[in-house]
């Protein structure tokens, strides 16, 4: 997947301390992996397409942003 994407489609960012602690907190609460989350709460915060095949952790983080399965995007 990683080929595909054109180089200027790709950007560095960085996460907040509000978002951290966010992230932190719902990782706990949902019992999700602190690193699921983060990407999640990045994707919404930048408007973001978040791509995955995990499916059973990123289900439940739906109100957060939305995801998609690699297929569904090639």
């Amino acid at each position: 997947l990683l080929l595909m994407i054109k180089p200027d489609h790709i950007r560095r960012v960085s996460i907040t301390k509000e978002q951290f602690e966010e992230a932190h907190k719902i990782a706990k609460q949902r019992d999700v992996p602190l690193g699921d989350v983060i990407h999640a709460i990045v994707a919404r915060d930048t408007n973001a397409q978040l791509v995955t095949r995990d499916e059973k952790d990123f289900r439940k983080l739906k109100d957060v942003t939305e995801y998609k399965e690699p297929n569904e995007v090639l």
